[in-house]
């Protein structure tokens, strides 16, 4: 089916959702999320998508990039959600060099951070049935 990238609200508002991002079946799909505005005002709505389709899929990786790195703030008002979807098996991935440039200290236990993040995202998004939301 090939790769494809959707836009979260435009997902949200969908009552098909397992056919956007997989036809009929999740179980082959690694869903990747990259949030890059602030996860106070939409990142609840989507770890709750993201924790029911942990299950689902075959993986679900978050990349959090420019605001978006303030979700991995120890401290933050998502901490909880963002820790709870690591203990899912979710892999959340922060921009390391963004995260200590904004001098946010401490960041939630799980998360990843690494420098140069991009390399990676584009390794995954290439990979064969994955599906980008864009947050």
């Amino acid at each position: 089916m090939g790769n494809k990238i959707f836009k979260y609200n435009a997902v949200i508002k969908s009552n098909g959702l397992a056919r956007q991002l997989g036809g009929n079946k999740l179980s082959g799909v690694n869903l990747i999320a990259v949030l890059t505005r602030s996860p106070f005002s939409n990142l609840r709505p989507f770890t709750s998508l993201a924790s029911k389709l942990a299950g689902q899929v075959s993986s679900v990786k978050i990349y959090l990039f420019y605001d978006g790195v303030l979700a991995a703030k120890k401290g933050a008002s998502v901490e909880a959600e963002v820790r709870e979807l690591t203990q899912k098996g979710v892999t959340v991935i922060v921009d390391g060099r963004e995260f200590r440039a904004r001098g946010l200290g401490p960041m939630v236990e799980g998360v990843k951070a690494l420098d140069h993040p991009v390399s990676e995202l584009v390794d995954d998004i290439m990979e064969e049935n994955s599906r980008v939301i864009l947050v």
